[in-house]
This record gives structure tokens, C-alpha cells and sequence, in this order.
């Protein structure tokens, strides 16, 4: 007898729904809840670099998706970025078990994915090291068949993450998502030429141009999304 899962109230059978396709996530915002995190660590570095300065709770959330060495040259521009970008690593780094954790959800809709035969890979502009540790810490890093982070290719937008996982998977372009949760993200899926999903976890100002194909309001109705997308688009 063939094994189903339900979705959206239909079954479909275990091993055959998602094969064949691929789900590229970014990590902070989309599949690490770390705003906390990202806060605490800047509000750490300044209190070092620059403890006079006074920031608002936007400006400190608004560190969350640029490039890390992007914001340490704008925070501190007569400092040496890579030292900031030490700083700030060695900051965050035992925050992580205490103020980083998954979106409600997430962890079983992944699991649900993988399942059915979907591959997961994140692209995130964290150092790899980190982006390891991250999932890890999480306990979901064996859900991923590829993680391409800060180091192993140019950063995002720079499609080269995403095309390096595409080629490492054998994924053409058409059955690909990419799930982000900023501009960032939106245009490094539009660099690479393949769907953009973006979550509503956090408000975030999504210029027009960059509207993505589709938003997700929660890791529970993901994997009917992605379901009818792929339907739509095949």
C-alpha cells in the first residue's frame, strides 16, 4: 500500500511529490529566527568600537541581511572591515544556543519536504563556520544536501552561491526555489534565474521591482506552496 502525506487536505503519495526539486533557503530571517541575536551582537561591538553611538531598534534590524563585512565597512569606514567582522564573529558565536532558534514549523515542514524527496540547501552570506554551527546547534543539519556560505563563493546577490548548488545537486533552473526573507534574497533568486519566495516573518521593505513570485506567511503552509507552485509552473 502506498504511504501519503496530506497537504491542503489531499494526499499525495510519500516519495514522489517534490522529487526532483530543489529548495535553496537563506539563514538569518528565513531559516534561523536570529534577529535577537543580530541585535545583541552589534550592540556588543558598538558598546567596544564606538560606545558613545546611540542606535535605534530599526537601525539595529536593519543589520540583518547585508553582508557582514557590507555593514561593518558602513559602521565603522576608518576601521578595518575584517577585524570588525572578527569582532563581531567572536561576539555572536556564544550567543547562538541562547538567542537563535527555528521558526514555529519550521523543523517539521523541512523534515516533510525532505521526505518527499525534495533537496534542501542553504546560501547564506554568514561565514560557512558558521552557518555549520548554526544548524547544527538546531539540530537540522542533516536535512541540508548543501550549504554554500561566506567563503565558498562570492556574496549574495551573486548568483555563483546558487548556481554552485544547482550544479553540485544536478538541478536545472526550473525546479529550483529560493526562500529569502529580504531584497537581498529576492535579487540574488532574480541573478540566478529561478523563483523567488519570500517569508513575512519580520517587516521588511521589498522595493517594487524586487515583489517576489510568492510570499509564505509561515513554515506550515510552505510545502502546499511550493506544491502548487511547481504545479503551476510544470
Amino acid at each position: 500500500m502506498t504511504t501519503t502525506k496530506r497537504f491542503g487536505g489531499r494526499p499525495k503519495p510519500l516519495s514522489r511529490l517534490f522529487e526532483g526539486k530543489l529548495l535553496i533557503l537563506d539563514m538569518d530571517g528565513t531559516s534561523l529566527d536570529s534577529e535577537l541575536l543580530v541585535v545583541a551582537t552589534w550592540l556588543k561591538v558598538f558598546a567596544r568600537l564606538d560606545p558613545k553611538r546611540k542606535l535605534t531598534l530599526r537601525e539595529l534590524e536593519a543589520f540583518s541581511g547585508p553582508p557582514l563585512l557590507d555593514s561593518c565597512r558602513k559602521c565603522f569606514p576608518d576601521r578595518d572591515p575584517l577585524e570588525v567582522e572578527k569582532l563581531y564573529i567572536e561576539e555572536a558565536d556564544p550567543l547562538y544556543p541562547t538567542l537563535a532558534n527555528l521558526f514555529p514549523g519550521e523543523r517539521e515542514a523541512l523534515a516533510r519536504l525532505k521526505e518527499n524527496g525534495c533537496k534542501l540547501a542553504i546560501n547564506s552570506n554568514k561565514l560557512h563556520a558558521q552557518a555549520v554551527m548554526a544548524l547544527e546547534e538546531q539540530g537540522i543539519a542533516s536535512l541540508f544536501d548543501a550549504v554554500v556560505a561566506g567563503g565558498d563563493a562570492p556574496m549574495k546577490p551573486d548568483p555563483a552561491g546558487v548556481n554552485r548548488i544547482l550544479k553540485e545537486l544536478g538541478i536545472e533552473k526550473e525546479n529550483a526555489v529560493y526562500l529569502g526573507d529580504s531584497s537581498f534574497d529576492a535579487l540574488t533568486a532574480r541573478n540566478a534565474g529561478i523563483a523567488s519566495f519570500l517569508v513575512r516573518f519580520y517587516p521588511r521593505s521589498i522595493p517594487k521591482e524586487l515583489t517576489p513570485d510568492r510570499y509564505v506567511d509561515s513554515y506550515k503552509e510552505l510545502p502546499e506552496v511550493l506544491r502548487s507552485w511547481w504545479k503551476l509552473t510544470h
